[in-house]
């Protein structure tokens, strides 16, 4: 009987710990990001939006570094900063010069794009005229550089804007990437 009572009581207790540790597994777990079969470098929860938080460009894995994303949540990229055709502006803290501009050689680049880091943001600045062409050519190349696709470049945080000695017309307008919802079509 004794033996009885000790055995009784050991099983009790591992049907509680199986019991909670399931409960626990169960509940508490994060979820996984779902697969994607394609070559897309970002990481996302259930609702769109990413799993690794970000203030500031995060190193994420060698090669790699996360920014925010417009819905709050943030993207996996290639590393940017480490490239050697990016130029951190020296009059300007946490300005990053991905294309034309500050002390660049391109004095005349049909494109200029900037990324700052204090709120993790591109500014696509379209200096030369056919504005459409132009687009499409900075479209394409920050894609290259960040290693993401179309779907992913709609999530950042940017701006697509025109000088007003280029356009009278456009400026003062984000007018978004081409492939982007909501995006100005350009003749």
């Amino acid at each position: 009987m004794k033996y009885a009572v000790v055995i009784g009581g050991i099983v009790v207790a591992l049907a509680a710990f199986v019991a909670m540790f399931v409960w626990l597994s169960s509940s508490s777990a994060p979820k996984p990001a779902p697969s994607d079969n394609s070559n897309n470098t970002s990481i996302y929860n259930n609702d769109n939006t990413s799993v690794v938080p970000t203030q500031s460009p995060t190193t994420t894995q060698q090669g790699q570094v996360a920014v925010a994303s417009a819905s709050g949540g943030s993207l996996v990229v290639h590393d940017f900063t480490k490239d050697s055709r990016v130029v951190v502006d020296p009059h300007n803290a946490g300005h990053y010069h991905l294309a034309g501009g500050a002390g660049l050689d391109q004095v005349d680049a049909p494109y200029l794009i900037v990324y700052v880091a204090s709120d993790q943001s591109f500014t696509i600045s379209l200096e030369k005229e056919p504005l459409s062409q132009t687009r499409l050519d900075a479209e394409a190349y920050l894609m290259q550089m960040l290693g993401i696709s179309k779907r992913d470049m709609c999530l950042l945080r940017y701006s697509v804007l025109v000088p007003n000695d280029v356009s009278e017309i456009y400026s003062g307008k984000n007018l978004g990437f081409s492939f982007c919802p909501g995006a100005v079509v350009l003749p």
